[in-house]
């Protein structure tokens, strides 16, 4: 796997299909760290109407899925 550029990462390498639980573990961390977690725990559910709280739901929704995409092969993607 090559490592990954982007500093949001630190050494993360790009999950290649191989070392799951290991990426994995390793994205959680990175979630957890930029309190991205509830996106994909569900925890943190889009709002149903348009406030504060929705923009703010839309900006981690969208700051996960970049550092999932950076954090994934193209194969994967």
């Amino acid at each position: 796997m090559a490592n990954s550029s982007n500093k949001e990462l630190g050494n993360i390498e790009r999950f290649n299909g191989k070392d799951f639980h290991l990426w994995k573990f390793q994205m959680h961390a990175v979630f957890m760290g930029k309190e991205l977690l509830g996106i994909f725990s569900k925890s943190e559910v889009e709002p149903t109407t348009f406030r504060i709280a929705q923009v703010d739901w839309n900006k981690h929704d969208s700051q996960a899925i970049n550092l999932l995409c950076q954090a994934l092969s193209k194969k994967y993607l």
